[in-house]
This record gives C-alpha cells, structure tokens and sequence, in this order.
C-alpha cells in the first residue's frame, strides 16, 4: 500500500477551531513515519479552489480572502478580535469562578479578607447555597474538604472561595456578599457558641469523635455521618442531595470487596497477559492497530481486569487503555481504547481514564472532567498505577440504580 493511500486511511474531519472561515474543514493527519511517527497533526482544506493542506487559521484565512477578493489585513484584523474576545471572556469566566492564579487571585484575596478577615473554613457550607463534601482517606489518614458552590464548582482551598466573593465585591456586589457571610458566621456562632469553638465541625461527627476515630471504629451509624455532606442544621439528606445536582459519591458508595487488576504491558510485548485470558485477544489487536498507527513501540498498555460476575459496571470500564503522550498531574495517563472494526483507524476511545488526582493523592479511574465522581480510586503513592499493590475501591452497583446517595 502506497504512503499516500495509508495516509487517506487514517485520516479523519474533526471539530473546526473557532475562527476557520465558513465552508472550510478540519483534517487529522497521521505522521506516517520520523521521530514523530504515530502522532497526529491538523491541516485545513476548503474555500472556492478547495484548497487543501493549510497548516493554520490564519493562512487558511489569508487563502480565502484572496479567493474571494476580500482585504486579507481587514479579515485577519477581525480574527485577531475574535480571539481576544474569546480570550477575554475565558478570563472573565476563570475570574467569576475564582481559578485565576497570580496576581489577580491575590487581589480578590485581599479584597476579601480586608472586609471580612480570613473566612473560617466550616463556616463556608453555612454560606446559603453552598455545601461541602469530607473524604476521610484511610491510607493516608488524611482527611480531603471540598467546598461546592451553588453552580456545583468544586474548590480545595478556602482562599478560592475567598477569592469569589474578592470578585463579586470588586465588581459592585459588596453588599450582596456581606449579608452572606454575616449570615453565615451567625448561623455558625449560634450553632457553636463563637467562630472558635476549639475544634473543626468539618472534620468531627455529633458526638465529637474525630473522623479517623469513626473510620476505627467501624460502627455503621457513624461512618453513615462520616460520609454525610457537612453543612449544619440543614444538612441534606440523600435524596434531597440528588435533586441538587450531579450525584457525588461519598467513601461509603466505595468497596474494596470488588476486585479490580491493573496489569501493564507495551505495545513490543508479545507474550501472554498474565490473569488476562479473556481479554488476551483483544489486547492483541488492540496492540496491532496502535502499532500500524505508529505508535511508540514503547507506550505502555494497561489492562484493566475484574469480575462482572461481581458487579456489571466493572465489566464497562474493563479492558485496554493506552499510555497518552503527555503527562496528567505529572504523572502517566491512560486512555481506554478498542478495536472498532466501523471506525477508520479500526480503533474507538471512551472519555474513560486511569490517572493521578494530585489534588486528593490517589490513582482514580473515570473522567478528567468530573474527578468528584470516580469509578474507581487506589490511594497508594506509586509512580505507576500497574505498581499498585494495595485494593481498589470501586464505586457500588447500587449507587448508579439510587441504592447510593
């Protein structure tokens, strides 16, 4: 087959970027052979000539006004005005939310906390609309907060939540903001006496007991309060939290009693999967196709394994993911992936992921874009998931069919 026809094989239309003139198209080319052999790379084609093998918006932009007799500066200049705006409302959004860094995140700080002071950390789910969700991680014994605003963003840290309110005051809603955290220190106050009751409600239960020391204990009643959301007098119940929003599952919605393997190989590897049987085959063409797709012969496989028998959800995420090209959280990152015999490429990807979640430390399995909400999670510090000699916890069947919370 000549190179030529191998590359119309692979290649494939995806998403146009914002700004590529109207009638043109976006390609994925794959490098077919060189150091970058197996990666991908996006050309433009269109416009009245069908012009073809464009390598950037702006030539393709520069190419169509030329056909169409139009100012190529005029056309440019305005593409160079729709990214600003574009950028400049990307900034806004990051400011509104509260996760611009630098300088800007230290003034909404400020602006905050010159007003207000510090704000008290379990003050923030007596914030009206806002709540919080308390990890206890028994590997580790650490114990994980994070704060949920009333539009279901998820922070970490108290100042990111100073620095919201730090944006709304600084554009015009001070007053807003001051009867919120009045309220909210108030409601605290009249709760637990002052601001400083000499412990932490986030990290205590009703009976005072530490969550470590209820995580010990294994009384069902307390690990029941361990996982509940921590927001005072009006704590939501279960029910009421799924009408909330998107379901966030609590350390009592996991198992270790599911058994889940990672076994790891590469795309040179040509002997048996160990425990891996059923899925031998698979593996095998899975590995052929990324191979004839030139990927880096020594890209990591990881081969995810567990009993459907046991729980149908682990037999959905079971299966091969590939080692992705660049690092999450410093660390590697693996995509599911199959042979699908329909697609071009012969080979289909999920939004599926193992990968390291700095922010909690653990390994997790599920999707970047909602990391609350794992399948899966291993809280033991390895460089590589196939590393990992500690269980699994997996997220129960009956969290998916209302069971959880």
């Amino acid at each position: 087959m000549s190179r030529r026809s191998q590359a119309n094989l692979v290649d494939k239309f995806v998403e146009p970027p914002p700004g590529l003139p109207q009638g043109w198209q976006a390609v994925e080319k794959l490098y077919l052979s060189g150091k970058y052999a197996g990666g991908t790379y996006i050309r433009f084609q269109g416009g009245l000539k069908n012009t073809k093998g464009v390598c950037s918006v702006n030539k393709a932009i520069e190419k169509d006004a030329q056909d169409r007799g139009l100012d190529v500066q005029a056309e440019l200049a305005k593409y160079e005005q729709f990214k600003k705006a574009q950028e400049d409302e990307k900034e806004k959004e990051r400011e509104r939310n509260g996760t611009v860094k630098g300088e800007k995140f230290e003034q909404f700080v400020e602006a905050f906390e010159s007003e207000f002071g510090k704000l008290e950390a379990a003050v923030v789910p007596k914030i009206p609309g806002w709540t919080c969700v308390v990890k206890y991680l028994p590997t580790s014994g650490q114990t994980h907060v994070s704060y949920i605003s009333p539009e279901y963003q998820s922070y970490g840290m108290v100042k990111s939540v100073e620095a919201v309110f730090g944006y709304r005051m600084l554009n015009g809603d001070l007053a807003a903001v001051k009867k919120l955290i009045e309220k909210a220190r108030a409601d605290f106050i009249k709760e637990h006496g002052s601001l400083e009751p000499g412990y932490n409600p986030l990290r205590r239960l009703s009976d005072g007991s530490t969550l470590q020391e209820a995580a010990e204990s294994g009384n069902a009643d307390t690990l029941q309060e361990l996982e509940d959301f921590k927001n005072g007098g009006d704590a939501p119940t279960r029910t009421k939290r799924a009408k909330l929003g998107p379901k966030i599952p609590f350390a009592s919605d996991y198992s270790e009693e599911i058994p889940l393997v990672l076994v790891q190989s590469s795309l040179k590897q040509t002997e048996p999967l160990p425990d891996a049987s059923s899925v031998a085959e698979s593996v095998a063409t899975v590995r052929s196709l990324l191979l004839a797709r030139r990927f880096r012969a020594g890209s990591d496989l990881l081969v995810v394994l567990g009993h459907a028998a046991l729980h149908r959800g682990v037999e959905k995420v079971a299966g091969t993911y590939y080692e992705m090209g660049e690092h999450f959280n410093g660390r590697k990152c693996f995509q599911w992936v199959q042979a699908s015999p329909e697609a071009r490429s012969g080979l289909s990807c999920l939004a599926l992921y193992v990968y390291w979640h700095a922010e909690v430390s653990r390994w997790q399995l599920g999707q970047l874009s909602d990391p609350e909400a794992c399948l899966a999670h291993c809280a033991e510090d390895k460089p590589s998931p196939a590393e990992l000699t500690a269980p699994w916890s997996v997220l129960k069947e009956d969290f998916f069919s209302g069971g959880g919370h």
